[in-house]
């Protein structure tokens, strides 16, 4: 009940919050800011939007209906809006937490996106290290402190599993666009080496960003809805996030963002602010790097993250 009530909330609020941009040109289409998804530890791959805007204008051409089978036709046209989207890296984060010793968290994701018109499914894959005195639970990439420190001591291993999938709004119009994405995280870490809490989590997110020029703005809001856990007693958390970025030619664009959380357990609500950059390497592959500080304990002290990105169109119509 609760879960289906905050659907609802988020839809009227999307459409509430909502107001036309004065500046935003027509049909531009710009990367938006990535980096580490703080509600679930996966990676955003920077050009998603921008493909996913694209999309209408690059398959609306279609086939010579001179030629061929119609439905052949069809069944290719729908072939060419089919992508895929691959990427890996590393993200390292130190802090004490709360605790007299400090806690290192290193994160290694291997993504698989599909992007289909206006719908996107991705699958993270995460392997996890955590090295401290056990007073931080690496879920899914993002830290849970349970408090009572000891020994330091390393643990690593396969993260949770995160599959989600989200749904674009795009409003040339506004120059705007609104993600819906639903996500959901598999208790496939070890619980007993603290790599996750063991349990299913679910994460409702609505994401808006706005265009100005070679400028874009941005701000969502999400819950996530946590798995019982006797041991940790977690409870259900708020998620926030608002930044902005710019466009500074076609290969590179520079950005930041500030990520505030509910804390699920009886530490600190984790608050940290990201600076980002982007690169477009080839046409097909683009870098990501970031830098994370933390405003609380119940966020890392420092943090650095690199992401490669490799976007493939199997069905790509050459002329």
């Amino acid at each position: 009940m609760k879960l289906t009530s905050f659907i609802l909330a988020l839809l009227s609020t999307a459409a509430f919050i909502w107001t036309p941009p004065v500046l935003a040109q027509e049909n531009l289409k710009v990367k938006l800011p990535t980096g580490l998804d703080s509600s679930e530890g996966d990676y955003d791959d920077p050009e998603d939007q921008e493909d996913l805007a694209r999309l209408n204008s690059e398959f609306s051409t279609g086939f010579d209906y001179s030629t061929g089978d119609f439905d052949d036709r069809k069944d290719q046209k729908y072939l060419e809006d089919l992508k895929f989207k691959f990427s890996t890296g590393f993200d390292y984060s130190t802090g004490d937490y709360g605790d007299p010793q400090d806690t290192e968290i290193l994160y290694f994701p291997f993504v698989t996106k599909a992007i289909f018109r206006d719908w996107a499914a991705k699958l993270t894959i995460p392997y996890l290290q955590i090295t401290g005195p056990g007073v931080v639970v690496g879920d899914g990439g993002v830290a849970v402190n349970q408090g009572g420190g000891a020994a330091r001591t390393t643990e690593s291993g396969l993260g949770d599993i995160v599959a989600g999938l989200t749904y674009t709004l795009d409003i040339e119009d506004f120059g705007s666009y609104v993600d819906f994405t639903g996500k959901i995280k598999f208790p496939t870490a070890d619980e007993d080496k603290g790599l996750g809490t063991g349990e299913t989590d679910y994460t409702l997110l609505v994401d808006i960003t706005k265009v100005f020029g070679k400028a874009y703005v941005f701000g969502g809001v999400g819950r996530k809805f946590v798995g019982e856990n006797d041991q940790l007693q977690l409870d259900d958390i708020w998620l926030f996030n608002v930044g902005g970025g710019y466009q500074v030619n076609k290969k590179f664009s520079a950005g930041a963002s500030y990520d505030f959380r509910e804390s699920a357990s009886s530490s600190d609500n984790p608050s940290e602010g990201t600076g980002y950059i982007t690169y477009k390497i080839t046409e097909s592959i683009t870098g990501l790097l970031y830098g994370v500080v933390g405003f609380s304990d119940g966020s890392p002290d420092t943090g650095v993250g690199l992401q490669l990105n490799y976007k493939f169109e199997p069905f790509e119509r050459h002329p």
